[in-house]
């Protein structure tokens, strides 16, 4: 199954109820499996980013329905790239 990075960003009001944080994240994991897609590995950060989250989907219609659903929950924004695995970047790379 696909996989995609997601590099989090809280919102203020993630920021303002950091503690409901670990709820949040419980939830998600909820919400994704509505859209057959499954939170693999979860990172709290510091830097550039707040949070990291790697998340496998069917394909890319329920990784952004995923996406669009977590977001709308108000707590964070973020950016979410396709992971590709060694084998699919060496079929890449011998394609050139």
């Amino acid at each position: 199954m696909p996989k995609y990075i997601a590099l989090i960003h809280r919102t203020d009001q993630g920021r303002k109820t950091l503690k409901d944080g670990p709820a949040r994240l419980d939830a998600s994991k909820s919400l994704a499996a509505k859209f057959n897609c499954t939170l693999t590995d979860f990172y709290y950060t510091v830097g550039q980013y707040d949070q990291i989250a790697i998340i496998e989907a069917p394909d890319e219609l329920s990784a952004a329905k995923c996406k669009s659903a977590v977001e709308a929950i108000g707590a964070i924004h973020m950016s979410q790239m396709r992971l590709f695995d060694v084998d699919e970047y060496r079929a890449i790379a011998a394609a050139i």
